[in-house]
């Protein structure tokens, strides 16, 4: 089975920021795997958290708010997701199983220092 690679994020994640007027901070956490298995936990939280984008977005669009969309408007995290699944539904060896939840924790950790971040940032 090879690693998954998802598709590329970050560039309409920093349109969108530019779009609202900021810019991605660099002294956020980077993500660097401890072992190459770690790729399907990041596989499959990356792919798993766009499944809202598409809420988020009516959410956004019901309130008048437009512009700044193309990360949340983007079909090709919810295509991946959709190949990935049947791949990620398989067995895997134990020891892939236990990178892969290391891999997922790994991305909420960042997610979470990220939004930490924002806040600390909206506060001052």
């Amino acid at each position: 089975m090879t690693d998954p690679v998802p598709p590329r994020q970050s560039g309409l994640i920093r349109q969108d920021l530019a779009d609202l007027g900021d810019l991605p901070h660099h002294d956020l956490p980077i993500f660097n795997a401890e072992d190459p298995r770690e790729a399907w936990g990041v596989a499959w939280t990356l792919a798993g958290s766009s499944l809202g984008n598409r809420t988020l977005l009516h959410r956004r669009r019901k309130a008048g708010l437009h512009g700044a969309d193309r990360f949340l408007g983007d079909e090709a995290m919810p295509r991946y997701w959709a190949e990935l699944r049947p791949r990620i539904e398989v067995p895997m060896a134990e020891a892939t199983h236990e990178h892969a939840i290391r891999g997922a924790r790994r991305v909420f950790d960042i997610f979470l220092a990220v939004h930490r971040s924002a806040t600390e940032r909206a506060a001052a």
